[in-house]
C-alpha cells in the first residue's frame, strides 16, 4: 500500500508540474501513458506544439526534466545564442525547447540512432530554425559503430568499428 501511494505522490507532482506548460488533461494524459507500450501525442500550450512520447522510454522522463522540472531554463533570460548544438539530440524534446525558446537561434541537433532520429525528425518538423543531422561527433573521420549494451533507448554508445 505504501509504495501504492508513494507512486500516486510521485505522479500527483508530476501532473502539477505540467500544468505550467500543458493543460489539466494534457498532464494527466503524459503521466497515465508513460509506462504504456504505445506513443502518446502531448500538446505543450507554453509552445504552442504537439511532441510525441515513446511509452516504456526515457522519452516522458526527458520530457519531465525539461517541461515539467525546467532544467534547460537559463539564468540568463537576456541571452539569445547565435548557435545550439544539441549533440545526442534524442527524439528531439531539447531541440523543440530551444527552438521555441530562441527563435532566432540556429539549432543543429545530431543523433545516430536510427529509431530515434526518426521521432527527433517527427518532433522538429516545420521547425526553419534547426538542421537535422543523422551522425555523432567524434574527434576524428573514420568509421564507428553505434552500440546498444543494455537494450535501452538511452544507453547507446559510439566506439570505434574494429
Amino acid at each position: 500500500m505504501t509504495s501504492k501511494l508513494r507512486l500516486f505522490g510521485r505522479s500527483a507532482v508530476r501532473v502539477l508540474r505540467f500544468q505550467k506548460v500543458m493543460s489539466a488533461k494534457e498532464a494527466i494524459k503524459v503521466v497515465a501513458n508513460h509506462d504504456k507500450p504505445r506513443e502518446t501525442i502531448v500538446y505543450v500550450s507554453s509552445i504552442r506544439r504537439n511532441i510525441v512520447l515513446r511509452g516504456c522510454t526515457s522519452d516522458f522522463d526527458c520530457f519531465d526534466k525539461i517541461f515539467g522540472q525546467r532544467e534547460y531554463e537559463s539564468p540568463f533570460p537576456d541571452i539569445n545564442p547565435m548557435l545550439i548544438v544539441d549533440a545526442g539530440a534524442n527524439i528531439g524534446i531539447a531541440t523543440v525547447y530551444y527552438a521555441t525558446r530562441y527563435p532566432n537561434t540556429k539549432i543543429i541537433a545530431i543523433e545516430p540512432e536510427p529509431d530515434n532520429f526518426d521521432m527527433l525528425t517527427r518532433n522538429c518538423a516545420g521547425l526553419p530554425n534547426v538542421a537535422l543531422k543523422r551522425a555523432a561527433l567524434w574527434p576524428r573521420k573514420e568509421s564507428l559503430l553505434l552500440t546498444n549494451p543494455m537494450n535501452c533507448t538511452a544507453t547507446f554508445e559510439i566506439n570505434r568499428s574494429t
